[in-house]
């Protein structure tokens, strides 16, 4: 059973494996709001969408 749970949720090490990691998510939130706009993203018109979009990659 403790096999099963280390592959579902595998443990970072070292702090260089969790930045990565967290970039990645962060990377992939910010272009899942970019490539399909969910949540009314879509009819929010200005000119820096974009960038207003940018802090959900931070956090």
């Amino acid at each position: 059973m403790a096999m099963f749970v280390d592959i579902l949720f595998p443990n970072n090490e070292t702090r260089k494996e969790v930045v990565i990691s967290s970039i990645l998510v962060g990377l992939s939130v910010y272009l899942l709001l970019i490539i399909y706009q969910p949540y009314g993203t879509s009819e929010f018109q200005n000119d820096y969408k974009y960038l207003l979009l940018l802090p959900y990659f931070i956090f």
